[in-house]
């Protein structure tokens, strides 16, 4: 069986701007610093690797249940998709981007139910066990696999912020928010790599 390509995860700003993409994240590190996982330890990243790999399917798909399946989620969401939709149709055609946000949301809403989500007190019990699993990893390092960021960061940085920066309260936004550790490593990550993350958009309960 071919692996499964790493799924590139955006972050969007709430006026529903992008802010960063996890594979620019990557790119911009080792164009400034050359091969960022080359200080970790083969054991703490490959244990990295395999967390990041529960979160693109468990973390993920919550977040996708939080904001377009929960209806208070879909309220929110509803206006940032449509500002989203615009930026990519010509101005003869922005009178379409409503439209194209119910397809998207539509989309979104079929991905997120035929997944775990589907059952979704078991869902949110597996995507806050990702997020302990991500604190563990952390310990009490600056980053998750030691004192400099790596692959592992870029990737697991888009899902913990949009866990934490949900507008809607759910069962997974506030879980990252109760831990220091983490909130601290989301900010430090977001200003070593240009992103600054206000503290304000992680809730914490």
């Amino acid at each position: 069986m071919q692996p499964r390509e790493r799924r590139r995860i955006r972050v969007y700003r709430p006026d529903g701007s992008l802010q960063a993409e996890s594979g620019d994240i990557i790119a911009r590190l080792e164009e400034e610093h050359g091969p960022i996982d080359a200080h970790v330890s083969p054991a703490r990243l490959a244990r990295g690797t395999e967390i990041q790999r529960l979160a693109e399917e468990i973390v993920y798909d919550a977040t996708l249940y939080d904001r377009f399946v929960r209806p208070d989620g879909a309220a929110f969401q509803r206006p940032l998709t449509t500002l989203l939709v615009r930026n990519f149709l010509p101005d003869a055609l922005a009178f379409l981007a409503p439209l194209g946000a119910i397809y998207v949301d539509h989309l979104q809403v079929r991905r997120a139910l035929g997944t775990r989500m589907a059952d979704p007190e078991a869902g949110y019990a597996a995507a806050i066990d990702c997020i302990h699993q991500i604190v563990a990893l952390l310990g009490d390092d600056p980053y998750l696999c030691g004192p400099e960021p790596s692959t592992v960061d870029c990737s697991l940085w888009p899902h913990v912020v949009h866990a934490a920066a949900t507008p809607n309260p759910t069962p997974l936004r506030d879980v990252p928010g109760r831990h220091p550790a983490l909130v601290a490593w989301m900010l430090r990550f977001g200003d070593r790599v240009g992103c600054p993350l206000g503290r304000d958009r992680i809730h914490a309960g």
